[in-house]
C-alpha cells in the first residue's frame, strides 16, 4: 500500500514538472514571440519560375530583447500581378535542410520598385522586413530562395543569392549557379596521381540538361591556398573514370568561412560545362581531383548523374 502511494507521489510530480516545463516553453515561444519575427513552416515546395525578382536593402545581426536574431528588409515580387493581397515565404537552403519562413511583414509599400521595373496592375506592396532567431540558423551557409502566394497560385524560385553566418557576422554573396554556355570545360588525359592530401568540398550544382552537363562548386586541399591550384571534376563509372577541365570561380563565401585558416581561398570555386555526348550511358559517381605543385587530392561524393536516361 505504501509503495503505491509512493508511486503516485512520484507520478504527480512528473506530471507537474512537466506542466510547468510546457508553460515555460509557451512563454518564451509564444508570449515573447516578437512581432515580425518570422514563424518556421512546412511546405511542399512547387517547381521553380523564373518571374520572381527580388533585392536586399538592409541585412545585419540585431538583438531583439532577449533574442540574437537575423534581420533582412527588402523587395520581392512576381511579375503581372494585379491583386494586392499576397503571402511570402524566405526559403533557405543548405546542404542539410530546407527552411521556409512565414514573412508576417510582405505587404509594405514600394513605389520606387513599381517605378523603376516600369510593373503594371496598380501595386505597390513590394517591400517586406523580418527577423529570424539566429537559434533556427543552426548552419553558416545558405542558398537563398523565395514562395510567393498570389491570386494565380504558389509561385517559386531559388535565386544566385547565398547567405553566410559566421562568427557575428553576416553576409551575402551573388553565385553563378550554371556556367555560361560559351565558356566549355574539354575532357582531358591526365595521370591521377595516388591523393597525398585531404580535399574539403562541396558539389552545389549537377545537372545534365540535353546533351549538356553542369557541374558547379568549390573545393580545396586542406592546408593549402588555392593560389597555382587546379581543379578536375571526375566522372566514375564501373571504376572508369573520365576527367573533365574546370573554370576556375571566385567564392568570397568560402574564403569568408574559413578565413580563421588565414589563407587565400578565393579561388576556390569551379565549374565545368561540357557535352555528354562522348560518355555512354550509364549512372556515373561525381568526384573531384585537386592538383598543387606535387600536392594531391582526390574525392568523390555520394552525389551521381544519369547520362543518356
Amino acid at each position: 500500500m505504501k509503495s503505491i502511494k509512493n508511486f503516485a507521489k512520484i507520478t504527480f510530480f512528473l506530471l507537474f514538472f512537466i506542466a510547468i516545463s510546457g508553460s515555460v516553453w509557451y512563454c518564451f515561444t509564444m508570449i515573447f514571440n516578437e512581432e515580425g519575427e518570422a514563424k518556421l513552416v512546412k511546405m511542399d515546395l512547387p517547381g521553380e519560375t523564373q518571374y520572381i525578382k527580388f533585392g536586399i536593402d538592409e541585412l545585419k545581426l540585431e538583438k531583439v530583447k532577449w533574442k540574437d536574431a537575423l534581420f533582412i528588409k527588402g523587395w520581392v515580387f512576381r511579375q503581372d500581378v494585379k491583386e494586392k493581397k499576397r503571402d511570402v515565404y524566405l526559403v533557405l537552403k543548405s546542404k542539410n535542410s530546407n527552411l521556409i519562413f512565414e514573412i508576417e511583414k510582405d505587404q509594405l509599400n514600394r513605389p520606387d520598385v513599381t517605378k523603376y521595373f516600369l510593373l503594371k496592375g496598380g501595386t505597390d506592396n513590394h517591400g517586406f522586413e523580418m527577423s529570424i532567431p539566429l537559434s533556427r540558423l543552426k548552419e553558416n551557409t545558405y542558398q537563398v530562395g523565395f514562395v510567393i502566394l498570389d491570386e494565380t497560385g504558389k509561385h517559386f524560385t531559388m535565386t544566385s543569392k547565398e547567405l553566410v553566418i559566421f562568427k557575428g557576422s553576416v553576409k551575402i554573396y551573388d553565385f553563378d549557379s550554371l556556367m555560361d554556355a560559351k565558356i566549355n570545360s574539354n575532357q582531358v588525359s591526365i595521370k591521377l596521381k595516388i591523393p597525398n592530401c585531404n580535399i574539403k568540398s562541396d558539389f552545389e550544382t549537377i545537372s545534365c540538361t540535353g546533351n549538356k552537363l553542369t557541374i558547379t562548386g568549390w573545393g580545396f586541399l586542406q592546408g593549402l591556398d588555392s593560389d597555382s591550384m587546379k581543379s578536375y571534376v571526375l566522372l566514375k563509372k564501373n571504376e572508369i573514370v573520365t576527367i573533365f577541365s574546370t573554370n576556375v570561380k571566385t567564392r568570397k563565401d568560402v574564403a569568408f568561412v574559413f578565413k580563421e585558416m588565414k589563407m587565400n581561398l578565393d579561388s576556390v570555386g569551379f565549374s565545368a560545362h561540357f557535352s555528354a555526348g562522348n560518355l555512354g550511358k550509364g549512372h556515373y559517381q561525381v568526384g573531384l581531383y585537386i592538383e598543387k605543385g606535387n600536392q594531391t587530392g582526390i574525392i568523390y561524393a555520394d552525389k551521381y548523374v544519369d547520362v543518356g536516361k
